[in-house]
């Protein structure tokens, strides 16, 4: 048998269902896939058929993790994926100009 490297371990979550387990957890922060549909942009059956599929889009996982305030992240649901950290992604306030 071949040695497990870590991209095994990197896509597991695709083949034990951890996927389903994360969008409904992020059902559950928001209340309802509706709910979280609309704090995603998304439809409601954007939301079921992730769920139902274990797959998400790189833009629905974006929009889940901002949605649930990082208690879900997009590299949890999309570890194929290089993902930046929200605090990452936050842009630094400009410097004051002086007046000239």
């Amino acid at each position: 048998m071949k040695e497990k490297t870590i991209e095994y371990y990197r896509f597991a979550c695709y083949w034990v269902g951890m996927v389903r387990e994360l969008i409904e957890k992020a059902i559950t922060l928001l209340g309802s896939q509706q709910k979280l549909a609309d704090a995603c942009g998304m439809k409601q059956p954007s939301i079921w058929q992730a769920k139902d599929t274990e797959r998400c889009s790189a833009e629905l996982a974006m929009a889940i993790e901002k949605a649930t305030e990082g208690q879900v992240t997009a590299l949890e649901l999309r570890p194929d994926l290089p993902w930046p950290t929200i605090s990452e992604t936050v842009a630094a306030p400009e410097p004051e100009r002086a007046a000239s």
